[in-house]
């Protein structure tokens, strides 16, 4: 198994790799209060906690084994993620809607007037810092996040909303009227 450790006081993460995590510890190598994450975790625990969650684990694998059905027994298996979605998650996802609909609104909606110089540079860079805080939350939560299924679901929203947040922008260079609005047609 991969861990990475990390000794009190130390600044870096280390690498360990051993086959019993268990057995490292009654050997001295590692201290049942160093922080310890799983390779594939971003979740910190102490040594001894993970010991005990690992223990609890090998214990219950083979009655949750037991308890699976056969695909031949004719019951449905229920493979839907209940985990909750992690923390900044709600903010991602409220940057992406943003987005997309601006860019349907501005796409879809003809404008009338133009906007004022500070109206157009002040909504540019609303644009560009809703696209800079989508991206450090896809970055935030793909850390966190380990289920495929909803990596997935955040991944396809995402893209979304980037092309979104780059149609905006590009909106602006489509005419002199598309600069001064934003949208995409213009009428007076």
């Amino acid at each position: 198994m991969r861990y990475h450790i990390k000794t009190p006081g130390a600044f870096l993460w280390k690498p360990l790799v051993t086959d019993s995590l268990a057995a490292e510890r009654e050997q001295g190598r590692v201290k049942g209060d160093w922080k310890i994450r799983n390779d594939n975790d971003s979740t910190d625990y102490t040594v001894d906690e993970l010991c005990q969650l690992e223990a609890e684990r090998k214990t219950a694998a083979p009655s949750a084994a037991a308890a699976v059905p056969s695909p031949d027994a004719g019951s449905k298996v229920d493979f839907t993620d209940n985990t909750p979605l992690p923390r900044g998650a709600k903010g991602f996802f409220f940057l992406a809607i943003y987005l997309i609909l601006t860019f349907l609104y501005r796409v879809l909606v003809t404008a009338h007037e133009y906007d004022s110089v500070a109206v157009v540079y002040m909504s540019i860079g609303l644009d560009l810092a809703m696209i800079a805080g989508l991206i450090l939350g896809k970055i935030a939560i793909s850390r966190q996040i380990t289920a495929h299924q909803r990596r997935g679901l955040v991944t396809i929203v995402f893209v979304v909303a980037l092309l979104a947040g780059v149609g905006l922008l590009g909106l602006r260079i489509t005419s002199d009227a598309g600069w001064w609005t934003g949208h995409l047609r213009y009428e007076f």
